[in-house]
């Protein structure tokens, strides 16, 4: 991966463009974005993570076991991947209990925490307005 490395991240709720420094949170009726910056050793502790675990040979979306158990309502978290360009999509849910290749599940969940976790510890995150979206 090269100095285009960059990736963006997506939840029901609050999204991030570590592109163009972008987090953006949903609410009913807008949408507010601020600028946020991971810093040098945030993004070399994400390049080396998504290098060690495989996530270009993830599959692009996580698939429901045959014995897993459903729940509603269900959640999405997309992770892009670019180096230049698109070079992996992944889209995980969690509507089931167990996935397919729950091992490589597991590692997208593992990574997509650290990512939320950077960014919930910035300041300019946590002064932002709740989102007043609700979900049944």
């Amino acid at each position: 991966m090269n100095n285009d490395f960059y990736f963006i991240i997506e939840g029901e709720v609050d999204s991030f463009n570590s592109k163009t420094n972008t987090f953006t949170r949903s609410y009913t009726s807008k949408q507010s974005s601020i600028q946020i910056e991971l810093s040098n050793k945030e993004k070399s502790e994400l390049k080396t993570i998504f290098k060690e675990v495989g996530f270009l040979n993830f599959p692009g979306e996580f698939e429901c076991s045959e014995d897993a158990s459903f729940s509603l309502p269900a959640f999405k978290t997309i992770i892009e991947l670019y180096d230049g360009e698109l070079i992996k999509k992944v889209v995980q849910t969690d509507y089931c209990d167990r996935k397919i290749n729950q091992k490589a599940s597991d590692l997208f969940d593992e990574i997509s925490s650290r990512i939320w976790k950077f960014l919930n510890n910035k300041e300019q995150v946590q002064n932002m307005e709740p989102t007043d979206l609700i979900f049944f």
